[in-house]
């Protein structure tokens, strides 16, 4: 029925990638078609500065020209929701790498719009998480290899740990039960994965932060075509983000 309206799950790429390429790794495009959501792949601009492609994270728009990709983003849900079936309640975000960052830059900012997120491989901009101003508790997956040689899972000199994240994400919620779940070794590499979940916060949402062993800089699959990781991403985030909405 096309009066029908669907879910959306926007999904951001790496630093130095390509929307074409995210689509065809992440598995989005495929669970899209069986669980009847909409998947968008947004393109970012090159960055003057790397001479490359990806996202301007955090509020920005300061001077006259300067790039801002919430207020792209922002745009981008209003014409998918006037223009297409989208669920205006149900939009979620996702991302790896610089794309995760970006989707952290949604939680502070763009939270009246965005549903519920689910950044891999990406954290928090020290300053970002100081200026963070989200609008409601969120609802957040947070996907991480333990072994990530480019976003070191630890931090960095320019982005907080991924604790100091789950830390600041669970006071925002004001999150009183922590669950620890440990995972299985599905691919058999002698690593397992293991997840902290915060639930009892405010507004019914929860957090669910997943860190993978033996894991470097990669959006993890179980699509048999390959290497298989211990967890499918896209299936992961989805059955969790859509138990969420805006109201």
């Amino acid at each position: 029925d096309s009066s029908d309206i669907s879910p959306l799950v926007i999904n951001f790429h790496g630093g130095d990638g390509y929307a074409e390429y995210e689509m065809e790794y992440t598995g989005f495009k495929e669970l899209s078609e069986s669980e009847n959501c909409i998947a968008v792949y947004p393109q970012g601009t090159v960055a003057e500065d790397k001479g490359s492609t990806g996202w301007f994270t955090g509020i920005g728009c300061n001077t006259a020209g300067e790039v801002c990709d919430v207020a792209f983003i922002s745009e981008l849900i209003d014409a998918l929701v006037s223009e297409y079936y989208v669920d205006a309640d149900r939009v979620y975000a996702s991302g790896f790498s610089n794309g995760g960052f970006m989707i952290y830059s949604l939680a502070c900012y763009l939270s009246d719009k965005v549903a519920a997120f689910g950044p891999v491989a990406g954290l928090m901009y020290t300053e970002e998480l100081d200026n963070c101003t989200p609008d409601r508790p969120l609802p957040i997956i947070h996907i991480h290899g333990e072994n990530d040689s480019q976003i070191p899972i630890e931090g960095n000199s320019n982005a907080v740990s991924f604790n100091s994240v789950l830390e600041y994400w669970t006071d925002h919620n004001q999150c009183t039960e922590t669950i620890i779940a440990d995972g299985v070794d599905n691919n058999g590499d002698g690593y397992a994965w293991s997840a902290t979940i915060k639930d009892g916060c405010n507004d019914g949402v929860r957090l669910a932060y997943y860190r993978l062993g033996g894991t470097d800089h990669e959006w993890p699959n179980r699509d048999g075509l390959g290497y298989d990781n211990d967890i499918d991403a896209a299936s992961t985030i989805w059955n969790f983000v859509k138990d969420f909405d805006l109201n």
